[in-house]
């Protein structure tokens, strides 16, 4: 990062800093200020897209998202919170933003936006942690400094994976994980990281005890940590359910990412996901954030499909534009700027 942008950097931490000590004098105006703040800054769509929304749901002032930032402040750790905000407003979203789109006119492909390691099936020859940490400072480079690791249960990759992470100081990390993946030993590494963001699976009410406990893990070590389940024509209404969202609410996280499968066809269920989504909006009841990554991204569907890129773990590449695995392209026969010539869409498509 160049000295001109450290220095930006610099400034917005401490403007958030004023404004979390804000928030505690008069709760509502330091909220709406720094939302305010982070909306201008901004230049990635998705995340511009997501600030609107909540600015629109902050005009309320008996939004539940004034309870849900007032609980955040109090119960998350204070640095990680200031850290993982400012990297993923300025760094990711603005320095970084600006970086791709000079290396996509010099090169004349698109860039995914982020990077997205698929780790939840395990090979023998599986990427090491020296590996993933030169694809990240690979992505750095080009200016994608915000990395999603999907994960299995093995808490023994996770710990790995935290310990690299935690030296790559630029970035913010979302851990995508089920519950079984989180210990106490694992929570306080990611606390201490200041930018690894846990975000832990809940599927079914079979989950319900040990997601629990994961996350309350999480709580008492003060991370920032958020919840993710992936619906299905077969599971929707339990998903949304009450019972599903009060057990979001006792987990204390600062959000709800649904995530659309493959399996999601019926009319009725589509008409379900939408209602919801809009008295969710209309009428919040929660005090956590509610995400649908596919209905809020639907503005910018060519975005999201364009920008897709995942590494599994033995190396191979996955597109959604191309609709699954390219097993021709692997992380270590190719490099990262390579397979993105590749495999990326051209600025003229």
């Amino acid at each position: 990062m160049e000295k001109s942008a450290k220095l930006t950097y610099t400034l917005i931490e401490t403007a958030v800093d004023k404004g979390i000590r804000d928030i505690r004098g008069d709760t509502r105006r330091g909220i709406r200020n720094l939302v305010d703040l982070a909306s201008h800054l901004t230049q990635g769509l998705l995340l511009q897209h997501f600030f609107q929304i909540v600015q629109r749901m902050l005009a309320d002032n008996n939004s539940s998202l004034y309870e849900f930032t007032s609980n955040v402040i109090e119960h998350v750790d204070h640095q990680v919170l200031k850290n993982v905000a400012v990297k993923l407003v300025y760094t990711c979203c603005t320095y970084g933003y600006q970086q791709m789109q000079k290396y996509e006119q010099e090169h004349g492909h698109l860039v995914p936006r982020t990077l997205v390691f698929d780790f939840r099936e395990e090979y023998p020859d599986s990427l090491t942690q020296e590996e993933i940490s030169q694809l990240i400072s690979d992505g750095e480079t080009i200016g994608i400094y915000c990395g999603v690791f999907l994960m299995n249960g093995d808490q023994q990759r996770v710990t790995d994976l935290v310990e690299g992470l935690a030296q790559h100081k630029d970035g913010v990390y979302f851990l995508l994980a089920p519950p079984e993946a989180i210990s106490p030993s694992i929570a306080q590494m990611v606390v201490n990281s200041k930018n690894i963001v846990p975000v832990i699976r809940l599927q079914a009410e079979a989950d319900y005890h040990h997601y629990l406990t994961a996350v309350n893990i999480l709580f008492d070590h003060k991370c920032l940590f958020a919840t993710y389940s992936e619906y299905d024509d077969d599971n929707l209404a339990d998903l949304i359910s009450d019972d599903c969202l009060d057990l979001i609410e006792e987990a204390r996280g600062f959000a709800y990412f649904m995530v659309r499968s493959r399996n999601f066809t019926q009319p009725d269920n589509l008409q379900l996901i939408t209602d919801f989504l809009a008295e969710t909006r209309a009428v919040p009841r929660y005090p956590f954030l509610i995400i649908d990554l596919y209905a809020d991204l639907m503005e910018y569907a060519n975005y999201e499909l364009n920008y897709f890129m995942a590494i599994r773990s033995d190396g191979t590449i996955t597109t959604r534009i191309t609709g699954g695995l390219l097993p021709q392209y692997n992380i270590r026969t190719h490099s990262l700027p390579s397979i993105m010539e590749q495999v990326m869409p051209k600025l003229s498509d």
